[in-house]
């Protein structure tokens, strides 16, 4: 939660002084919400009290890690229009050609100011709710053996 903290203030400071709000990348925020769903579900998940302080913040640490994980991962999923509808983001630009890291991290971006809070939304599920991607990802994988078996020749 400190890196969290550090990171946001390192970005609101950047922002506020003037800095290219273009230089920061979208990923940066989706991380940061899915941080923030994390440790707002943290008093909701039961603890016996069996573990120390030290045990404790290395846990939250460790739940903060992979909630932005499973935020990037979800990013990934809505920017590669694996899933799509009214629900979740659009991102117009992302057929354009690949111009390398550098482009596709900075100019990949949501279509609306909607699309952007859609994008922060759902990566404050991804990580208040633990199970969520995971599922996601089940499913996904559920589908796509039900494809390749439904058309042999798509694996080619």
């Amino acid at each position: 939660m400190v890196a969290a903290s550090l990171i946001a203030y390192a970005t609101y400071h950047h922002l506020m002084s003037g800095g290219d709000t273009e230089s920061v990348p979208i990923s940066v925020f989706v991380g940061l919400a899915a941080i923030v769903g994390s440790a707002v579900n943290q008093p909701f998940r039961t603890d016996d009290g069996s573990m120390d302080y030290a045990s404790q913040a290395l846990y939250f640490a460790w739940k903060c890690s992979v909630a932005a994980a499973f935020a990037l991962v979800l990013y990934l999923v809505f920017m590669g229009g694996i899933i799509s509808g009214g629900l979740f983001p659009e991102f117009p630009n992302r057929t354009e050609g690949y111009n390398g890291i550098r482009c596709f991290v900075l100019n990949v971006n949501p279509g609306t100011n909607a699309d952007f809070a859609k994008l922060l939304a759902w990566s404050f599920v991804a990580g208040f709710s633990e199970k969520f991607v995971p599922n996601l990802i089940a499913k996904l994988e559920g589908q796509s053996r039900a494809y390749a078996k439904d058309n042999p020749s798509a694996e080619e």
